[in-house]
Order: structure tokens, then C-alpha cells, then sequence
């Protein structure tokens, strides 16, 4: 074997012998789950989702009275738009006297309008009392939370799409019926 190539073997076991090295010492690349999007319905032959039949969603459900108001918008035919409609449901059944759930097509004229009140960019996304970002202290630090997207499952990270977990709206529906209650006793 020639000097030169005995020089190249070298200098390639330094190389991975330093980077190994060095890459034992760094953490890991992430230390965050990352987003797992839960239920998402199957395309239909044609390649689209089912579209949402808005005659089941025309009436608010919940009491006029009720302390929360949850604006669900809903882009019809999207691969988010059932969860989106399942969630507030459950949303809806859970909370009966605290929370009304208002579905609204956000491709309409009302829904474009309320998704641009409301900072919501993405086709689905929810509001609570007016307002669709909220800020969480956790252990780790602050989370923020934006109800738009899709459903994620638990506490998962969201990822490029946004992204929020049925326990991050109900974090936010009971912050928002705290500080119903604290408004009333004082």
C-alpha cells in the first residue's frame, strides 16, 4: 500500500473517531415528542375527505346563557374537519350548562370574517370566548397553544400544521370558566 494511502486511512479514522466523540457528548437532536395527529379519517375514492353535512350542525348546542362560547369553523372536506366537529361534540357533552358550541363554515363570508377576528390561518381551528391563542405554564416552561389545525393526541408537540390535544381545549374552556366564575363572585 502506498504513503497515500495510507495517509487517507488515517486521517479517516480520526475524522470518525472525533465525530463519534464529539456526538457522544451533545444531547439528543430533540428531547420533544413529536406531533402525532390522531384520527384522521381516510381519503374517499376520489382522493378527498367526506364533506361535513352542515344541516346536523345549523343550531348552536348548549344553553344561550352559557358562560363559554366555543366558534368552531369548519373548512368542509378536509382531512381535520371531522375530528375538528367530533372534539367540540364531546366539547359540548362534557361541559352541557358551562359551554355552546357554534359551528361555522370557514370558507363562508361569516367564517372568513371570524377566522381573521380570531388569528386563525389554518382551514380548521376554535375559539374560546373570542379568542383562539393561549399561553400555559407548564414544568418545561410556557406553552403556548393555538386552537387551529389538527387534533393531536395527548400532549403532543405540534408540528408544522399547528396543531392543539382535546386536554389543551379543555385547559382552555377551564381558564375561561375560572375566571366566569371569578368575575361573578366579586
Amino acid at each position: 500500500m502506498s504513503k497515500l494511502g495510507m495517509w487517507i486511512i488515517v486521517v479517516a479514522v480520526v475524522v470518525v473517531a472525533v465525530v463519534a466523540y464529539w456526538h457522544a457528548g451533545q444531547p439528543p437532536v430533540t428531547t420533544q415528542p413529536r406531533a402525532v395527529v390522531s384520527q384522521i379519517p381516510p381519503p374517499t375514492p376520489s382522493g378527498g375527505h367526506e364533506a361535513i353535512d352542515w344541516s346536523k350542525l345549523q343550531e348552536p348546542i348548549g344553553p344561550d346563557e352559557a358562560p363559554v362560547k366555543l366558534t368552531v369553523l369548519v373548512t368542509s372536506g378536509t382531512c381535520f374537519a371531522q375530528p375538528t366537529v367530533d372534539l367540540a361534540t364531546r366539547i359540548a357533552k362534557k361541559y352541557p350548562e358551562q359551554v355552546q358550541v357554534r359551528f361555522v363554515d370557514r370558507q363562508s363570508p361569516t367564517g372568513k370574517e371570524l377566522a381573521h377576528k380570531y388569528g386563525l390561518t389554518l382551514q380548521n381551528g376554535m375559539a374560546v370566548n373570542g379568542k383562539s391563542h393561549f399561553s400555559f405554564d407548564r414544568e418545561q416552561g410556557n406553552k403556548p397553544v393555538a386552537l387551529e389545525g389538527p387534533i393531536l393526541k395527548a400532549d403532543a408537540m405540534a408540528g408544522p400544521m399547528g396543531g392543539y390535544s382535546e386536554s389543551d381545549l379543555v385547559r382552555c374552556i377551564e381558564t375561561e370558566l375560572a375566571k366566569q366564575a371569578q368575575s361573578a363572585g366579586q
